[in-house]
């Protein structure tokens, strides 16, 4: 890849505030906190078809790094650690953007992208409003062996307009951004006191979930993998 301004790039710089209020009980505890990080200098990545140079043009179609002016997300997250029974182990979370701005600023005019590109302050795309999961593990009686389950959910997560231009038109599919839920299980079967195997079925429900590229939204979205299994045998030493 090829980064013309690698060397006059500006470290990132990062403010953060955070603001916790949480409860501890017998059973578990609770907590809510607010955050506000602020980003400057933001290195960020440009998607690059041409760059222009005295005399000549330059066929690049490749990142360009460049330092963003700013960017800011503010939200609200939520954690419960729960052990209602002996048996019975809880985590469960939820996360909620209030706020999320970007602005890229000025940059070389020499760089033509390959989507256009807002200079001034936008909303960052693709970042879901609400994320939630909830993760529980339970002990099988006068044993050590346990299952569980953890469930992810994501809401619908915003698009630019130029979302996947660059798609044929006949595989595009704006609704590779919608929200999304995954279930994963797993177990541990204790062999004996030294061996143990280790089964995790991932994405149970063998849903099509996607990732959409952040850097250049006008390419292909990412297919996350469908179900898959995992086996594991461990020993203890």
């Amino acid at each position: 890849m090829w980064f013309p301004t690698t060397l006059s790039l500006q470290p990132e710089h990062l403010n953060t505030f955070e603001a916790q209020i949480g409860k501890a009980f017998s059973s578990g505890n609770v907590n809510l906190t607010f955050y506000n990080n602020s980003y400057t200098d933001l290195i960020k990545e440009l998607f690059v078809d041409v760059i222009r140079t005295p005399g000549q043009r330059r066929v690049i179609e490749d990142e360009y790094a460049i330092n963003a002016e700013s960017s800011t997300i503010r939200g609200l997250e939520l954690m419960a650690t729960l052990r209602p029974r002996d048996d019975v182990n809880l985590l469960l979370g939820a996360a909620k953007i209030l706020s999320a701005t970007e602005t890229i600023g000025p940059f070389d005019s020499s760089i033509i992208t390959s989507a256009p590109t807002i200079t001034t302050e936008t909303d960052s795309f693709f970042l879901a409003d609400w994320t939630a999961n909830a993760l529980v593990s339970y002990q099988l009686p006068r044993t050590k062996h346990r299952i569980g389950g953890n469930v992810i959910f994501i809401s619908d997560r915003p698009t630019p307009q130029h979302y996947q231009a660059n798609v044929p038109a006949a595989n595009r599919s704006p609704s590779n951004a919608d929200g999304f839920f995954k279930l994963d299980v797993f177990s541990t079967i204790w062999l004996s006191s030294k061996f143990s195997l280790n089964l995790r079925v991932s994405d149970l429900l063998d849903r099509r979930i996607y990732s959409p590229p952040f850097d250049n939204p006008v390419g292909y979205d990412v297919e996350w993998p469908g179900r898959t299994f995992r086996l594991e045998l461990l020993i203890r030493h």
